[in-house]
């Protein structure tokens, strides 16, 4: 069976909802969102994943968020109480116990897009399995769970689905991160699945972000050719069709195909220099974004700027700019650097 995918061809929206009212014990929810956006920037596809957050969450705001935002996947990070209930704030931000039942029935009315729920909060498995009638995936939480091991499970869970991995996978990976840094939690976390194999969902994945042929290109088989239709017909890609890129903008799916390999050398560059040289691969890649439009010299400079933060990443990016695309875009003051960095 084909493994269902992002049928629209957008990007997927997470939707953040958390709650720490004042009469419960302070949770570190700040940084379990921190994890997870660090995560999704590092993946290879982290252009497909938008996420939105919504604090302090009280009970007469949940359904306004999910009607807002329809979300592709509700992720709710607080407190669950041994009654199997979700602890929501109310208009004096104390607690509010939302039931199992009244929140099935939230989801079986708006669902919506939503493929997934995840309930990281303690003893929520049995809402995760209400939820479940009515949406595809549901991970929730057997007995209570430490924060640091809520928020590996979730760091995990979510890096591999920006990496283009089904849900089961990126439930797996997350119990296994619990398990490798030695919490004793990894059998805490539940998947209930009642309607769909788990295994066949995955949101975005690298034959979906195939490039479209273009059938009025030429017949060459390399090559960039600025064409007077606003386009750059780029021929001999991996699938044996010609690529297509906007003069005034490279596609964000190009940008993953192209970035990937990069982003996976700077992440083993020394911790004290990642933050920096991530920063300076996501201002290339803008750079980059810009197409026939693209300054020269900027790209140039950040190019340098990599290569002297993490000089283990040159023959990456070389090898970008040897791309039909990237080589297209670079002017002579790239070509310098380029030569420069490689002893030339």
């Amino acid at each position: 069976m084909a493994k269902s995918k992002n049928q629209q061809n957008k990007p997927i929206k997470i939707l953040f909802l958390a709650a720490n009212p004042q009469d419960t014990g302070q949770l570190r929810l700040d940084e379990e969102i921190r994890e997870i956006k660090q995560a999704l920037l590092q993946a290879e596809f982290r252009d497909k994943f938008t996420i939105e957050q919504e604090w302090a969450v009280r009970v007469s705001d949940l359904q306004g968020h999910l009607l807002r935002h329809k979300p592709d996947i509700v992720h709710f990070s607080g407190h669950g109480s041994r009654a199997s209930e979700i602890i929501l704030e109310d208009d004096l931000g104390g607690s509010h116990k939302v039931s199992e039942q009244a929140l099935s029935q939230l989801f079986a009315v708006l669902k919506d897009n939503i493929r997934c729920v995840v309930l990281n909060a303690c003893y929520s498995a049995q809402q995760a399995q209400a939820i479940a009638q009515h949406i595809d995936c549901v991970a929730g939480m057997s007995k209570a769970i430490g924060d640091e091991a809520a928020i590996s499970f979730a760091m995990a869970f979510y890096q591999a689905l920006g990496f283009g991995r089904d849900v089961k996978t990126a439930f797996d990976l997350g119990c296994l991160q619990i398990n490798l840094e030695n919490l004793k939690e990894q059998d805490t976390p539940k998947l209930l699945a009642l309607k769909t194999n788990p295994q066949e969902i995955v949101f975005v994945n690298e034959e979906e972000e195939i490039l479209m042929a273009n059938p009025n290109s030429s017949s060459q088989s390399g090559g960039v050719n600025f064409s007077g239709s606003g386009s750059i017909h780029i021929g001999g890609n991996v699938a044996g069709r010609d690529m297509v890129v906007n003069v005034t903008g490279v596609s964000g799916d190009q940008l993953n195909q192209l970035f990937a390999p990069l982003m996976s050398a700077l992440r083993a560059a020394p911790p004290e220099k990642q933050n920096e040289a991530m920063q300076k691969a996501e201002e290339l890649k803008k750079e980059v974004a810009k197409g026939k439009e693209a300054n020269d010299r900027v790209m140039a400079k950040i190019v340098d700027g990599l290569a002297a933060l993490v000089p283990g990443a040159v023959g990456t990016v070389v090898g970008m700019f040897a791309t039909p695309i990237l080589g297209g875009l670079a002017g002579e003051a790239t070509k310098y650097v380029l030569d420069k960095i490689q002893g030339k």
